[in-house]
């Protein structure tokens, strides 16, 4: 298995990282998390130094009901109904998750507040913290969300608006760094 921001690579203009990897490999192999120390800039948080780490800053909720239900594929197709309002990728700090390894945030075990910046949950050096729907539009979350709009925002299948603490914004880069 293989993370999805390595598949990504052709579409970021890291087309020849993209050509080193080696799928028939597991993504731990030494080959391949050599790999790793080249991190695209693309996986850090925008206006934070590059510290010469393997980390990623930027992180998808997989569970049954998200965008991301284990073991299968979603189209598009199957969440426009839902698309301005389901959360795909979310702003995370202090996982250690290396942008190589195919692992993400875990729906059923993952605190739901934005509060004291959780490190297996939602949080940013960025204020207010950020998420890419799957329309590919971006929003901020407002610290005050409850949990219950948290986890809806993560769900397909919810039949909640956006909620008021929820903004949309035009560039995520425009927040400043969180004092």
């Amino acid at each position: 298995m293989h993370s999805w921001r390595v598949l990504l690579l052709p579409y970021l203009d890291q087309r020849q990282l993209y050509e080193q990897y080696d799928f028939s490999k597991p993504w731990d192999s030494p080959g391949n998390l050599q790999l790793a120390a080249r991190r695209p800039r693309t996986y850090l948080l925008h206006g934070v130094d590059d510290d010469g780490g393997i980390a990623t800053n930027y992180l998808a909720v997989v569970g049954e009901g998200t965008p991301w239900p284990a073991g299968r594929m979603m189209t598009h197709e199957m969440m426009e109904e839902t698309a301005g309002r389901t959360i795909r990728v979310v702003e995370n700090v202090g996982s250690g998750i290396l942008w190589t390894e195919p692992r993400d945030l875990d729906f059923s075990t993952m605190p739901m507040t934005l509060k004291d910046y959780p490190a297996d949950g939602i949080s940013s050096w960025l204020q207010p913290p950020a998420v890419a729907m799957v329309d590919g539009s971006t929003v901020t979350l407002s610290m005050e969300l409850t949990e219950d709009e948290v986890r809806n925002m993560l769900l397909i299948d919810s039949d909640q608006e956006l909620p008021g603490g929820a903004q949309e914004i035009e560039d995520g880069r425009d927040r400043p760094i969180k004092e």
